[in-house]
């Protein structure tokens, strides 16, 4: 049984169109779909995973407008120009990734970017196979769907990709409990790869860095002589007459 009303298509169409987006409405979407920073350099770490980096590093500085400046450098295999092309022109990926990817939609990195400030500028450097390729654009409104990208020259640096956003709103005081959160997301990460590190600014001085010590969400690795963590419990409770063990 159809639970659903369908009528017949009319005759006389004979031209198959698809919707276009304006860049406009594009970025007023990236914008408003809820990311935060941190979700943002998540996506981006995420990004450095998928291109199987060992070590990222996340730097930020303090620009002379009050506002920062991010960037995440990574080790990974880094994009050709071909693919540097597709991944900033092209929202969203139809497409099957691979098993072991983060990635599900293609959309994260660049709504990610848009969503975390309004004023800036994202340049995009990548090494792939001694190609080094370069892409700039701009989260402003009035510069939507805009993108500039070089041809790639020829380099003898190492594979990798860096990504430096400008013009962001952040308070420093938030640094260290993000630590603690991705210390805590890429526990998993660490555990099934111990060559992996991630280096994150030092909350003391932020032009300098701390490698992350990961942490397991649920302390598995802690003893209960580890009294900075949740020490674990045991203790035998009697009920109607039997020894029942509880473990905290």
């Amino acid at each position: 049984m159809n639970l659903f009303e369908t009528i017949a298509e009319p005759k006389g169409l004979n031209r198959s169109l698809q919707f276009n987006l304006t860049p406009k409405y594009i970025a007023h979407s990236a914008k408003s779909q809820g990311f935060s920073l941190e979700n943002a350099i998540v996506e981006l770490i995420d990004n450095s995973i998928d291109a199987k980096a060992s070590k990222v590093y996340v730097s930020l500085s303090r620009q002379s407008n009050g506002l920062y400046k991010w960037k995440i450098e990574d080790d990974g295999v880094g994009m050709s120009n071909a693919k540097l092309t597709k991944c900033i022109t092209q929202i969203g990926y139809d497409g099957t990734y691979s098993a072991d990817s983060i990635s599900a939609y293609g959309t994260g990195m660049k709504f990610g970017l848009f969503s975390i400030c309004d004023e800036g500028d994202v340049i995009i450097t990548t090494v792939n196979n001694r190609i080094k390729s370069t892409a700039h654009f701009s989260t402003r409104l009035k510069d939507a769907g805009s993108v500039k990208l070089d041809n790639g020259i020829q380099t003898v640096a190492k594979n990798g990709t860096t990504i430096t956003v400008t013009n962001v709103e952040y308070s420093e005081k938030n640094l260290e409990s993000f630590i603690k959160n991705l210390s805590v997301i890429y526990w998993h990460k660490h555990s099934k790869d111990k060559n992996f590190k991630l280096f994150v600014p030092n909350p003391l001085d932020i032009n300098s860095h701390v490698e992350i010590k990961f942490q397991d969400p649920f302390y598995r690795d802690k003893d209960d002589n580890d009294n900075t963590y949740f020490k674990r419990v045991h203790e035998v409770v009697k009920i109607d007459g039997h020894d029942v063990h509880v473990y905290g």
